[in-house]
């Protein structure tokens, strides 16, 4: 089937084309998959990297930190509007530029300033 169906239409295909067998499966299905990896994980990380507890606790809260920034930037995105964002973003950039400005006042950086920024984000 190459065409579109709407999901008004989906009720009308065989049991095994809807979307709720799709759903279905995948619900049975992940847990199994799952499953696996842990054990294949678990398995080789013990006896083919002689990883023991200590390992393998700091092997899973390094592959936990992507899960953590991910929640941490919807948090933003809920909590702040975008409008605010942009303020965080060029105040964060003008003291930065400030700080880095103030240190070497003979010394051209390839930084850019508040102005070009503010250009920049009119594109």
């Amino acid at each position: 089937m190459t065409g579109t169906v709407h999901l008004s239409d989906a009720s009308t295909l065989p049991k095994w084309q809807r979307p709720i067998a799709l759903l279905f499966l995948m619900a049975f299905a992940m847990p199994i998959a799952f499953s696996v990896w842990l054990a294949l994980l678990n398995n080789f990380v013990v006896e083919a990297a002689n990883f023991d507890g200590v390992d393998i606790g700091l092997l899973h809260a390094i592959r936990e930190i992507p899960g953590f920034l991910a929640v941490g930037v919807i948090a933003v995105i809920i909590f702040v509007r975008e409008q605010g964002s942009s303020d965080i973003f060029f105040n964060f950039a003008w003291s930065n530029n400030f700080y880095h400005s103030s240190i070497s006042r003979t010394t051209r950086h390839s930084r850019l300033n508040f102005s070009e920024l503010c250009w920049i984000s009119l594109l």
